[in-house]
């Protein structure tokens, strides 16, 4: 009889330590699966996408620009906003968008067949109307009206503050302290010619230091990455491949800064994603994809500096502790080829991705 109360006594001591787990457990955030969600625009060739003030942007070279307005929520009924030209080639056409309340920026690039799509499209009335803005562009014989324009950015602590990356003649960089009204080139910043800028970024701890970087193709591919500190001053070489025929071609993709660490920056360099701690003097590897894929894209948490988030072609990759150590966040959407053009929602740890070659479309993934 004792032996069978005891065995009672412990049975319900079970009972009440499995309830009270779950109780507790209850208590926590809700367990919710790590899936992606398909947000639409499959079938149409994106060039980049843009999370600003709370808006997703598509741009869609010859397609034009598209807007999910909110994208964290139940929408997947994508805005168009124009800016279409089926005439341009893949590839050509919208680039890049920056937004300033209902003050929209966007750069065009195109052929010398269709050099009149070139340059800058600005809309004050929230994408309803749009204004070709050429003040300000170098103009010559080739390119009669202005620079193919490639990516833009805005700097953080003054947001009329606006610069773009270009291809032209002159491989010029540009800047407007009046979001997008006039325009200015950067003198000597590198001495190529006809090589494209593709990356053009504003430190965000300092509103005069700028880094630009380009990819210059001969018969292999080199990045080149270059730094003002005195608003274009004088430039400071960061990253020069030197010429070798022989050596495999190395793409500039992205870089990111930290928001904890002033000369703390990563560079993604096609398979290898590197770090430095002292402004690009040195540089050592953060981690490598071996066959995982290209990086893409590093975005660092702007109320974190410890945490990013890193785009390849197979994977997302993930750090807590500034770069030291990776661990894989999730692999690239089913029946997708490849992923690009990460942005981050970090305050509703969401992100957003485009899957390329071919469009299979934007994914959204609820992160931890």
């Amino acid at each position: 009889m004792k032996l069978k109360f005891c065995s009672l006594i412990y049975l319900l001591h079970l009972l009440f330590l499995f309830t009270s787990s779950c109780k507790d457990s209850s208590t926590g955030p809700p367990d919710r699966p790590i899936e992606w969600s398909f947000l639409g625009l499959d079938g149409i060739h994106l060039e980049r996408l843009v999370l600003s003030e709370g808006k997703l942007y598509a741009c869609a070279g010859k397609n034009g620009l598209f807007r999910l307005n909110t994208p964290s929520g139940n929408d997947n009924e994508w805005e168009f906003l124009g800016l279409a030209d089926e005439r341009l080639e893949d590839h050509k056409g919208v680039s890049d968008v920056v937004t300033l309340n209902d003050t929209l920026l966007v750069s065009h690039w195109a052929g010398t067949d269709h050099f009149d799509k070139a340059g800058i499209s600005r809309s004050s009335d929230n994408g309803m109307s749009w204004t070709a803005i050429d003040n300000g562009f170098i103009k010559n014989i080739q390119y009669p009206t202005s620079a193919f324009l490639l990516t833009l950015d805005q700097n953080l602590l003054n947001p009329d503050l606006v610069i773009a990356g270009s291809f032209s003649d002159c491989t010029d960089v540009y800047f407007s302290k009046d979001f997008g009204l006039s325009w200015n080139a950067f003198s000597n910043v590198v001495p190529w010619t006809q090589k494209p800028f593709n990356i053009a970024h504003f430190h965000p701890k300092n509103e005069n230091e700028i880094w630009v970087g380009m990819n210059v193709i001969t018969s292999t591919v080199r990045p080149f990455l270059y730094r003002t500190v005195d608003f274009g001053e004088s430039w400071q070489s960061i990253i020069e491949y030197p010429y070798n025929p022989d050596a495999p071609g190395v793409y500039l993709e992205d870089i990111a800064f930290s928001i904890s660490e002033s000369n703390t920056v990563f560079a993604a360099l096609s398979k290898v994603l590197l770090k430095s701690m002292d402004s690009g003097v040195t540089w050592t590897t953060a981690i490598d994809t071996l066959d995982s894929g290209i990086f893409w894209n590093i975005i660092g948490n702007p109320t974190d500096g410890d945490q990013y988030i890193a785009c390849t072609t197979d994977s997302l990759y993930q750090t807590f502790d500034e770069g030291k150590t990776w661990e894989t966040l999730m692999a690239k959407p089913e029946n997708t080829r490849m992923m690009k053009d990460l942005v981050v929602d970090w305050n509703n740890k969401m992100l957003y991705v485009n899957t390329y070659n071919p469009s299979n479309g934007v994914y959204r993934l609820r992160f931890e």
